[in-house]
């Protein structure tokens, strides 16, 4: 079940057996609830043409049933009204042969509440950018269907009722759309409702008036919406309990500062709307959806990023497709969450042990190395980075997309070597560190320290550059593979580093990639004009450029040209040429620049 609608697995019509409904072919049922059932279908035309359709079917155990005929009919006539980008369309109202339906758009893609569920049983959490874009798209569809009017200008008063994760859809191109105004009721149509047409919602996405049976108003459904949005950006379902009696008491406390208190990756400015959002009277809360929307909008610019619906899209591909990226996606990096113990959003209770890991692999070398490790870094994940090359393997392990801890198979990057090649320690030292390796079972830089041969920040220094080591080399790489899992993390007695990995790249390129280089690799791309995205991924600022590259990163984002009106503008001697090629390169590994189409 999927919060009262029976998903499907995709129950289709045998070949050659294709059920039709007036001018549509049914091709395969997609859910099913109480009172409908709906369909994937396709909408015949002359000369061959056919457009995709969903198509919601009033079950046959209801169409007898006068109440449930007019609740469908008043659902097709409201929604029909409704012409929104977050709102899914309705085409036709029909019957045949007594059986009543609703052609509407066709959304390929998933539901919220999928998607929650991947992500939790994955422990892959959402981008927080990406979770409040979500909502701000629901919200501006609300704000539209809150203010409708008739023909004659009145207002509809409409009242979705039921805003809820398995009721916004986001397709495979990103765009969010809010569905199922089947307990939506307009004033004029329907007259002030009942209680049963208040509780056709799902309990646990209720406001406590709603359950209360006070009246109700838009700030209802404002109430749903801060519910989604917390769930989303923690995946856990905040007041849903054990017993329908116990979630119904929830609501009704509205009590989240609990929960607010478990979660202190929330950012301030996050915790403040979900509190008006959340307030039990609803004079307390947002007057309007939009201004709950211009809230999250506000947060989202002054933390410098802005999401878009190719964003949305690459995430989905990822979450669900499983597929290494081709591109960088762009999400905020004050995220942070690495998923919490406890059960999540639409799932029961599982151990660590049985919990499918988050995984995604693909190519790795100089090519494409800068894009991996700055999206590892951007999406603040944790786990393992696993690589390898002609027999050399290593891991790189993140927490919250920073760099804690590697491993190398090429002797010449362990501890000692590196320690005794620069001349750091003595190969009579390091001797006697690893005789106390066998013995006591120490690490080797910590029976360095033991011995008086390193002190223990000298070691840190080291082991930072031991990190730095291993990280710049793989950016020589070629013919390479990584795979990245979200379930490992080292021991907990390994010493942990904390190292910035967009600070860290930026030394990379500048230390590794020369001038040459860099050209022929713009060169491969035909040398293409680059232009700035229409969102950065992250504020440039974090690469922590020095105060001439930084000023230089500036002006080449803030126009569009090709590699060599860049050079011709920016280059007057090599060692500029170098600068601008590296910056360029840096920019367009990440994104901040792309090529224009």
């Amino acid at each position: 079940m999927v919060d009262g609608h029976e998903k499907d697995s995709g129950t289709a019509i045998p070949d050659g057996s294709a059920s039709s409904l007036g001018a549509f072919d049914l091709r395969r049922r997609v859910g099913h609830g109480g009172m409908a059932e709906i369909w994937l279908a396709e909408r015949r035309g002359v000369q061959g043409f056919n457009k995709p359709v969903a198509v919601k079917k009033i079950l046959a155990a209801r169409a007898e049933k006068k109440s449930y005929i007019e609740m469908f009919i008043g659902e097709a006539k409201l929604v029909s009204r409704l012409q929104h980008r977050n709102i899914v369309q309705i085409y036709e109202l029909g019957a045949v042969a007594g059986t009543y339906y609703i052609a509407m758009e066709f959304v390929d893609g998933w539901d919220l509440l999928k998607l929650l569920k991947q992500c939790s049983h994955g422990r892959r959490p959402l981008p927080e950018s990406l979770a409040i874009h979500l909502i701000c798209e629901v919200l501006r569809g609300l704000d539209y269907a809150h203010n409708a009017k008739t023909q004659d200008g009145n207002d509809l008063n409409i009242v979705h009722f039921d805003v809820s994760p398995s009721n916004i859809l986001l397709s495979k191109n990103g765009s969010v759309k809010l569905t199922d105004f089947g307990v939506a009721r307009a004033s004029m149509e329907l007259g002030e409702g009942s209680a049963s047409d208040r509780f056709r919602g799902k309990i646990a996405y209720m406001s406590p008036e709603q359950l209360d049976n006070r009246a109700v108003d838009r700030r209802s459904d404002i109430f749903s919406a801060g519910i989604v949005l917390y769930e989303i950006l923690t995946l856990k379902r905040l007041f849903r309990a054990k017993s329908n009696d116990q979630t119904i008491s929830n609501v009704r406390k509205a009590d989240i500062e609990p929960r607010l208190h478990r979660h202190p990756e929330i950012a301030a400015p996050l915790k403040a709307v979900l509190r008006k959002a959340l307030r039990k009277e609803p004079d307390e809360r947002y007057a309007t959806a939009s201004e709950m929307a211009d809230a999250l909008a506000d947060y989202l610019f002054e933390s410098h990023v802005r999401v878009t619906d190719r964003q949305v899209a690459e995430f989905l591909r990822q979450v669900f497709e499983r597929t290494p990226s081709a591109g960088f996606l762009k999400v905020d990096t004050q995220s942070g969450r690495t998923g919490h113990s406890g059960s999540g959003v639409g799932s029961t209770k599982r151990s660590d042990s049985t919990s499918p890991a988050y995984t995604d692999n693909g190519m790795f070398d100089a090519e494409n190395a800068l894009r991996v490790l700055c999206r590892l870094a951007t999406q603040r994940a944790s786990g393992k980075l696993s690589v390898s090359r002609d027999g050399a393997r290593k891991t790189l392990y993140f927490a919250r997309g920073r760099l804690v801890y590697t491993t190398s198979s090429l002797p010449s990057e362990r501890i000692g070597q590196l320690l005794l090649s620069s001349g750091a320690v003595t190969e009579r030292q390091l001797s006697m560190a690893k005789e106390r390796v066998e013995i006591q079972g120490e690490k080797v830089g910590q029976a360095l320290v033991a011995l008086g041969a390193l002190s223990f920040p000298d070691l840190h220094r080291w082991l930072d550059k031991q990190v730095e080591t291993r990280f710049s080399e793989v950016f020589t790489w070629k013919q390479g593979h990584y795979s990245f899992s979200s379930d490992s993390m080292p021991d907990p007695d390994v010493p942990r580093l904390n190292i910035d990995v967009f600070s860290l790249s930026a030394r990379v390129v500048e230390s590794v990639f020369s001038s040459r280089w860099l050209a022929s690799y713009f060169g491969r791309l035909g040398n293409p004009t680059l232009t700035p995205s229409e969102s950065a991924p992250f504020p440039v600022e974090n690469f922590r450029l020095a105060g001439r590259d930084l000023r230089l990163a500036r002006q080449l984002l803030g126009r569009t040209a090709s590699i060599r009106e860049s050079l011709r503008r920016f280059a007057k001697a090599d060692i500029e040429k170098r600068q601008v090629l590296q910056l360029l390169f840096l920019l367009h590994q990440t994104e901040h620049l792309v090529e224009k189409s």
